[in-house]
Parts: structure tokens; C-alpha cells; sequence
């Protein structure tokens, strides 16, 4: 756990992942450098997730046009995902992981270390790590200065 925890500092390239996108088409985090990426790894059954999403929302909106982007990585089955984003009118990019599913190539939750629901890792244009578990203002603060 040391390890992968520390590969996923800041400071340090986030790690490329491909995962299948709700059509199946193969999704790459590395398809979004060049821009600001908040990765937000959640959950449909999450109420802490759930609760931050009007806080993204407004981001999102706000800094979409300057070069910011949202990833949500979802740790579910594709139907409550898929039901989630409807239900929450989520505007960004997400995948699902179904942990239990073979048919993911990658272990991201294991990749990224991820033991607790909502985690955000903020990562820079070039693919930088810069900030982990930011949320609302401080969140807003960070991408500001970023960009």
C-alpha cells in the first residue's frame, strides 16, 4: 500500500488507465492531457459522492470552457451507474468500475490506491499530479490557480 501510495503523489505523472465507456469504447485518462482533470472516484450508493455532485456541478460550469474536465470513475455495476447519471444529470465524462468484473484490463482502484469514497485527485496539463481529496472552495481555489 506504501507503494502505490506513493506513485500517486503530488508531483508525480498520474497513472494512464483504459477503462470501457458506456457505449463499451475504449476510454484513456491520457486522452484528456492538455487539460485540467479532476478525477472523482464515487459511487451511485455513496451519499457523501452524491451530495458533492451540485458542488461540481457549479465547477464544472464555471471552468469547463478554460480547460477543465471532470473524469468520474464510478465504482459500480453499469445499470446504477448509467441510472446515476441520468438521475443527477451529470454533464461530464465517466466510467464505470465494477470491482468484481473481469472485463476491466485494470485494477484503478488498486492503481490509485483508493480506500474511501469520494476521492478526488487533481491533475495538472501535462499529466502532474497536483492535489488529492479537494473539495468545494478549496477545490475551486486550486483549479483557479492552475489554470
Amino acid at each position: 500500500m506504501l507503494e502505490r501510495l506513493s506513485k500517486i503523489q503530488p508531483g508525480k505523472p498520474a497513472p494512464d488507465f483504459t477503462l470501457p465507456d458506456n457505449n463499451g469504447k475504449d476510454f484513456k485518462l491520457s486522452s484528456l492531457r492538455g487539460k485540467v482533470v479532476l478525477m472523482d472516484f464515487w459511487g451511485s450508493w455513496c451519499g457523501p459522492c452524491i451530495a458533492s455532485i451540485p458542488s461540481l456541478k457549479e465547477i464544472y460550469n464555471e471552468y469547463k470552457s478554460k480547460g477543465f474536465e471532470i473524469l468520474g470513475i464510478a465504482n459500480d455495476e453499469k445499470e446504477p451507474w448509467l441510472n446515476a447519471l441520468k438521475k443527477y444529470d451529470i454533464p461530464w465524462e465517466s466510467v464505470p468500475y465494477e470491482a468484481s468484473s473481469e472485463s476491466n484490463p485494470e485494477d484503478v482502484i488498486a492503481l490509485y490506491a483508493i480506500y474511501h469514497y469520494p476521492t478526488t485527485i487533481l491533475i495538472d496539463r501535462n499529466g502532474i499530479i497536483v492535489a488529492k481529496d479537494l473539495h468545494d472552495e478549496e477545490l475551486e481555489e486550486k483549479i483557479k490557480e492552475i489554470l
